[in-house]
């Protein structure tokens, strides 16, 4: 292939590289959002697509009160006015996603992990953000863009050439501008939520029990053949996303009550209480609430279980996540797993 027919190829991909690397707006958008009837018809089509491969839990009661915090979060967002459809995926993925038309799916795994109703609020702010920011629309607008280019040129040269590129310049442009468009939905987020009665450090919470949940979702995935990717595969790195959190923090003396990712809202656990989060060798694993008189009785039963079921155990272990330097003589009310 000569030089000419390699930069005739090239520019139009530079053409979206370029356009995708201009800066960040630093203010938070204040204009009301509204979604085209092209973005519901794409949102449409992705719903289906989620209700055939996921399907969606049938939990009418959880689904209203995640729902609510849905609405709280809302209202003090551009998007307010806007038509908002929420949905939970029936996964034991944990994953939040937020798709052209004003879409917005949380999975079970994601609602297992959560501790309080401030750590659902702030994944769900940060979906809303995407949103706001018209992430959704040119996520898919940069997919249609490239896939037309590919059509164009598989015309003029070899198909496998055409192939390559396409794909590398897919992972160049949409994944970047993914990565960069977390750490804006990030800033966003917090802003949302310093306005609504949750905790604005629920975000950085939130992502301390992804990290932790990560490192351990790497072995489960090699021992069950559970292979999905997570929350975690198209951010940027959560240490990343944690400094800049922090930065935020400080910059706009956000100083809600700190609290902690053990800080349990038995409100929030007692709705999530009886949750299928998934199968693991064609057994149901089911969420429970377990009361333990001490932390000390509490690790010795996981211990106990971990003889059995490795796996469950140590996944009690991430969601409960509970630190080292708590007193040992208060009680503790614990998510339980169990394979039925």
């Amino acid at each position: 292939m000569s030089h000419t027919q390699t930069r005739l190829i090239l520019l139009p991909f530079i053409s979206i590289l370029l356009s995708a690397c201009t800066g960040v707006d630093k203010k938070p958008q204040i204009k009301p959002v509204i979604i085209s009837q092209k973005e519901k018809q794409t949102g449409g089509k992705v719903y289906k697509l989620f209700e055939k491969h996921y399907g969606f839990y049938d939990k009418p009661e959880l689904e209203s009160y995640i729902k609510s915090m849905v609405l709280n979060v809302l209202s003090h967002t551009p998007a307010r006015n806007a038509a908002i459809t929420f949905r939970i995926l029936d996964t034991s993925l944990v994953n939040a996603r937020a798709t052209p038309g004003g879409y917005i799916y949380v999975t079970k795994g994601l609602l297992a992990l959560a501790n309080n109703e401030s750590q659902v609020a702030s994944i769900i702010a940060h979906e809303i953000a995407h949103v706001v920011a018209g992430h959704t629309k040119k996520k898919y607008e940069q997919k249609e863009k490239i896939l037309k280019i590919s059509r164009n040129i598989n015309r003029n040269i070899n198909t496998n050439m055409a192939k390559q590129v396409t794909t590398l310049f897919s992972k160049v442009i949409i994944k970047g501008n993914q990565r960069r468009n977390e750490l804006e939905a990030d800033r966003l987020a917090l802003h949302y939520i310093s306005k609504t009665r949750y905790s604005t450090s629920s975000m950085l919470n939130m992502l301390e029990l992804l990290k932790k949940f990560s490192a351990y979702s790497n072995s489960f995935q090699t021992e069950s053949g559970y292979t999905e990717n997570s929350i975690l595969s198209t951010h940027p790195s959560i240490d990343r996303r944690i400094t800049e959190l922090k930065k935020n923090y400080k910059k706009n003396n956000y100083s809600r009550t700190i609290t902690s990712n053990s800080v349990i809202d038995k409100r929030y656990l007692d709705k999530i209480n009886g949750l299928v989060i998934g199968k693991i060798n064609n057994r149901k694993v089911v969420l429970g609430l377990k009361h333990f008189p001490d932390y000390n009785r509490y690790i010795r039963e996981v211990k106990n279980y971990s003889n059995g079921d490795r796996i469950l155990a140590e996944y009690i272990r991430v969601l409960n996540n509970i630190p080292a330097n708590r007193q040992n003589n208060s009680p503790l009310l614990i998510k339980w797993l169990e394979r039925k």
